[in-house]
């Protein structure tokens, strides 16, 4: 049995009782998210440290309040994870040379994972 019950405001005047009611506030704009040293390796072994910036837009707020506990820590955590596997698909060289192609693969992969929380990724840097 549910303890809250999970209702989305309508425009309008509504009342907000502290101790009944928690209003989340969605930022609705791009924002991006700084993914700084991570440690991963190459499909060749070698060990390499990242720094990335992923941008990102909530396109629907009810969602990436609701389908998700927290989309900020989740875009980070799927951000992080997915960077560290598609680094081991390429060679050193290649993360050297094209780091372009890194950055399609990589927005992909992320903005496949958290589409359904409402938020879509428009782009990435590594």
């Amino acid at each position: 049995k549910q303890k809250y019950r999970l209702v989305q405001l309508k425009p309008g005047l509504r009342l907000s009782i502290p101790v009944l009611h928690e209003i989340q506030k969605v930022d609705m704009r791009e924002a991006g998210m700084t993914v700084e040293k991570i440690d991963a390796y190459t499909k060749d072994n070698v060990p390499v440290q990242l720094s990335a910036v992923l941008f990102y837009q909530v396109k629907n707020a009810y969602k990436a309040c609701f389908e998700v506990n927290d989309y900020r820590a989740g875009i980070r955590s799927v951000g992080t994870s997915s960077l560290r596997s598609i680094v081991g698909q390429f060679e050193y060289d290649q993360i050297i040379g094209d780091r372009n192609r890194i950055n399609k693969e990589w927005l992909l992969v992320v903005g496949n994972s958290i589409e359904h929380w409402g938020v879509q990724t428009m782009k990435a840097e590594i």
